[in-house]
């Protein structure tokens, strides 16, 4: 379904049969993915969950507008609130990855009364020192400039080239040439571009200062191959109040397209084991 916000089309999947008679889980997916990066999950989480899929703005069949503030952590978090009172949801489930995990944590951070669990797949919690935030800003830049120059083939080849997607080198080669060609045919330039300038990591707030706010359940995932999340969420971890931590094996920084079976197996796990609902 597509809904408008703004006169800026959001692209989500959703049963709105069963949208209020089931707790619903929003999934946010990472940078240069789409909804399609959840679909392993249809039909296959704990029955009285239902699924939201959603395309970020700048990503997938939702809107990619030039306007690069339309993509900062106030504007996300603003379509994100907007979405979710669309779809007349109190309490919500988040599982966001990476960039969509980063978007997950600040909104759950404005707005703590609507999300009832959080679970964290390979997300920063900020940059702490304020050179290396600087740097970040200044590198994504440097990003963006490139994408203007290549294709966008041309830049995925670049960005799944990067050390932090080491591990993806050990997928057989059909599903990592399957991986790249949805991102392909569901990425342009403006959103990509955009998505770099606006919603750095480098702009995002140090949320190891505010980990003690987050009171409801958190699931940290992280891969062992992942050195630099891992050890992220080894040192906040000790701060979150009700936060846990799980390190799959033999993964790196996207786990649920390296190892999709272990992700589904702990995030039902972690939804079964809590007892909180109404």
């Amino acid at each position: 379904m597509i809904l408008k916000i703004d006169n800026l089309n959001f692209n989500l999947i959703c049963d709105e049969k069963i949208l209020h008679s089931k707790i619903p889980i929003i999934f946010l997916h990472g940078f240069t993915g789409n909804i399609n990066d959840w679909k392993f999950l249809e039909n296959k989480i704990p029955e009285k969950f239902t699924p939201i899929f959603v395309d970020l703005i700048g990503h997938g069949k939702t809107s990619s507008p030039d306007n690069a503030e339309l993509y900062s952590s106030k504007s996300q978090i603003f379509f994100l609130k907007k979405i979710i009172d669309e779809l007349k949801l109190n309490e919500i489930i988040l599982c966001g990855y990476s960039m969509g995990g980063r978007l997950a944590l600040e909104f759950s951070y404005e707005y703590p009364k609507n999300v009832k669990l959080l679970i964290l797949e390979s997300t920063s919690f900020g940059i702490e020192v304020e050179n290396e935030r600087i740097e970040r800003i200044k590198n994504d830049i440097q990003i963006a400039n490139k994408l203007d120059k290549i294709s966008i083939k041309e830049f995925l080849d670049f960005w799944f080239e990067l050390p932090l997607f080491n591990s993806l080198k050990n997928l057989p080669e059909e599903k990592l040439l399957k991986t790249k060609q949805e991102r392909l045919f569901s990425n342009n330039k403006i959103g990509l571009r955009n998505s770099l300038l606006g919603f750095s990591t480098g702009k995002m707030k140090n949320y190891f200062l505010h980990a003690s706010k987050f009171k409801m359940n958190i699931l940290l995932i992280n891969g062992e191959l992942d050195t630099k999340f891992t050890q992220i969420g080894e040192k906040v971890i000790p701060f979150l109040p009700n936060g846990k931590l799980e390190i799959v094996k033999d993964a790196g920084h996207n786990i649920h397209l390296e190892k999709p079976e272990e992700f589904l197996k702990l995030l039902n796990k972690f939804l079964l084991n809590i007892r909180e609902y109404k």
